[in-house]
């Protein structure tokens, strides 16, 4: 396998764990930004990624994800953490979703995938390898230019803002706090608090609950999780609370904003078709 791609394209590296070949439809969505690239397995297990510093993610494509699948995408994810994986599956349980969070997939989906749902995944992507990029070129300068027992560059600026950003929906599920942040940044939660708040323009808190109310839209309008599968992902292990969240910020509950979605969406593609 040779990842590395023409001109300035990052890569996809694409694997069908099915017996069928990979939906080119599933792949069209990204190959307006990338190159895709088709795999085998033994070219991810044998030994180092080729091309790392290109690849901008992994896909695999599967119906029904079972135990020897996901072992091999947890082997894939062990080997190569900072890699992206996304996972795109027929079948998209509750089970399927909680063991993706556990194993740090980036992203998990439900086929066919919907424009809209490809869309925010390419722009997750995005922000991640801008991050990724960034993160190692700061590694770079401090390895070149500080003893090795020297601690990381403080938080400065909006690039490390927009790093913070990509690691905050990452970790969504997990339930990231404000210390915690703080501290992969080597700053006090006052500065912390304090450059967040300068370069978001707005405080942790609320942009924590920004994207815990997006990523709940989406998922409720998107896929066909149950509410406290989708109470979980966004960081709420309990889902009456989680209900109370959704319905102090939309003014509705997450199955009347799931049934109101749904329904216009129908009539959209009623008039559509008219």
């Amino acid at each position: 396998m040779n990842p590395e791609h023409a001109g300035n394209r990052p890569v996809l590296l694409w694997m069908s764990l099915s017996l069928a070949p990979p939906d080119p439809r599933t792949a069209d969505f990204f190959a307006q930004h990338y190159d895709i690239r088709y795999f085998q397995s033994a070219d991810l297990i044998q030994g180092p990624l080729p091309g790392l510093g290109s690849t901008a993610g992994i896909c695999f494509e599967c119906e029904w994800p079972e135990a020897p699948e996901m072992a091999l995408i947890s082997d894939v994810k062990s080997r190569h953490p900072s890699v992206p994986i996304l996972l795109f599956t027929s079948h998209l349980t509750a089970e399927v979703a909680t063991w993706a969070l556990r194993s740090r997939v980036f992203d998990c989906l439900s086929k066919p995938l919907q424009l809209n749902e490809a869309s925010a995944c390419i722009e997750r992507l995005k922000a991640a390898r801008t991050a990724r990029r960034d993160q190692n070129a700061r590694s770079t300068i401090a390895t070149s230019h500080r003893p090795s027992a020297t601690r990381p560059a403080a938080l400065n600026g909006s690039d490390r803002v927009v790093w913070v950003m990509a690691e905050i929906k990452r970790r969504l599920a997990s339930r990231p706090t404000e210390a915690d942040m703080a501290a992969l940044c080597r700053v006090s939660p006052t500065h912390f608090s304090r450059i967040f708040r300068r370069e978001a323009g707005m405080t942790f808190q609320q942009y924590l609950a920004k994207t815990r109310l997006e990523l709940a839209s989406r998922l409720l309008v998107d896929s066909e999780l149950p509410i406290g599968e989708i109470a979980l992902r966004v960081g709420f292990d309990d889902p009456a609370y989680f209900a109370r969240f959704f319905r102090r910020q939309t003014g509705v509950t997450p199955s009347d904003y799931r049934s109101r979605a749904r329904e216009q969406q129908t009539a959209a593609g009623e008039t559509a078709a008219a």
